[in-house]
């Protein structure tokens, strides 16, 4: 093993890494995709596999959009927008199984497994965007994104998944912020936009005293007269999080699966609404709801599963570890006129045990936690009490397997339906149903 080595790229990781083997060695290479022969540097090593990047491609794959060079350098967090779309669905699809069968040992049969649901059109989806400031190579402030499993910033604003107007709004900021004297400064800018477009900037940074934040409301000024779309700016303190509102209600509302949703600046929401649509379909018809059964949503966020759950459930609690989030659920609930979700704040092993000494026993449990998974001590807990069916929503197949291989002690799964709520990344959700 040595810099310089050639070696041919196989598969893909998840989170985006070109796999090759060679010798009997794993190299797991940043920028590569599967059928690129790439010369590699390596820039770390372990007793059987290494982590490399590319010096050189010397021969692209015939999986790669033409021409090579028009997402060479992965731009605003898409790391295998080089692969043709066909081509990621299928890496995804292969992800999925490759984790299920090797961590939890589940056996896919062809009426377990799904094929991977894909979009139409798999460009500007992402309805979240989350830019860092840095200095550009010509000493002025700018606005980027960051690279793949980096910190660095890549100063192009045009990225393949993100909301065109976006690259407009930075450049304003961009403007705003070689003008001004430095009682202000911004970290990062986040741009939120809402089903209608609609738009909520949440600026990320610190004011020093009065001067700062009146230039700050100077900004949010000329972000809402060049923009109409703008719906709301908030100022969030980047040490001690907390948010003022600088123009309008400091949330926007979006619609999804025939509700309304309010957001805040440091909610959590899907960020691919068409696909969130499919997703949540799927996981409306897998519960198989008539009326009269008890639903526990675990990691709920802004209510969006449970209140769309709520329509056919007899009674849907709901719980998230983000106050923010269950505050909003609770006016979610209010604003679709829906009084059969209650929502609770707190960690969800702690909740989880209170509500089995409170309440009677769950017909069916929804997990849909954040990549880590769910911690050991939710699992036993829902072995110990059992419903009939699991509803197990991931953004992360090895944790997804993990968990999966903890709860097959009592539960069989029926049903793995991945969807492609994040092209042009290696990330991919998945539902899994056990019962």
């Amino acid at each position: 093993m040595k810099t310089g080595e050639t070696v041919r790229i196989e598969s893909i990781t998840d989170d985006g890494r070109g796999v090759a083997h060679k010798d009997g060695f794993t190299y797991f290479v940043k920028g590569a995709i599967p059928q690129d022969v790439v010369r590699i540097k390596v820039c770390s090593k372990k007793k059987r596999y290494a982590f490399a990047e590319v010096l050189e491609v010397e021969s692209f794959s015939p999986l790669s959009v033409v021409p090579h060079d028009k997402y060479q350098r992965c731009s605003g967090g898409a790391a295998i927008s080089r692969l043709q779309y066909s081509a990621q669905l299928s890496e995804k699809n292969a992800i999925v199984k490759n984790a299920l069968n090797r961590i939890a040992k589940v056996n896919l049969l062809d009426n377990v497994f799904e094929p991977i649901i894909g979009m139409t059109d798999p460009d500007r989806y992402r309805n979240k965007a989350r830019y860092a400031s840095a200095v550009m190579p010509d000493g002025r402030i700018g606005f980027g994104s960051y690279l793949p499993n980096s910190n660095d910033v890549l100063f192009e604003h045009d990225s393949i998944i993100y909301k065109k107007e976006n690259a407009a709004i930075l450049d304003e900021c961009s403007v705003w912020l070689n003008t001004v004297d430095r009682s202000c400064v911004i970290s990062e800018l986040i741009i939120r936009t809402a089903f209608d477009n609609k738009k909520l900037i949440v600026i990320k940074g610190e004011c020093k005293a009065q001067r700062g934040l009146s230039l700050l409301k100077g900004l949010a000024d000329s972000l809402i007269k060049a923009f109409p779309s703008i719906e709301s700016v908030v100022r969030q303190d980047a040490k001690t999080g907390i948010i003022e509102v600088l123009y309008g209600t400091g949330s926007i509302t979006d619609r999804l699966a025939g509700l309304r949703f309010k957001i805040s600046a440091d909610t959590f929401f899907q960020v691919n609404h068409l696909q969130t649509e499919v997703l949540y379909k799927k996981i409306f018809e897998s519960a198989e709801l008539t009326g009269c059964q008890q639903v526990w949503d675990l990691f709920c966020g802004v209510g969006t599963i449970s209140l769309m759950l709520s329509k056919k459930a007899k009674l849907v609690r709901g719980n998230d570890i983000a106050f923010s989030s269950i505050q909003n659920a609770k006016e979610n609930a209010e604003l679709n006129n829906i009084e059969n979700a209650i929502f609770e704040c707190g960690k969800a092993s702690c909740v989880l045990t209170k509500w089995i000494k409170q309440y009677e026993k769950p017909d069916l449990i929804v997990l849909d936690p954040p990549r880590s998974g769910c911690a050991p001590e939710v699992l036993k807990t829902i072995l110990r009490i059992l419903p009939s069916r699991i509803i197990y929503v991931s953004c992360k197949p090895s944790t997804l397997s993990r968990d999966i291989a903890i709860l097959k002690q009592s539960y069989c799964v029926k049903k793995i339906m991945p969807v492609d709520m994040f092209p042009h990344t290696a990330h991919v959700e998945t539902i899994a149903v056990l019962e």
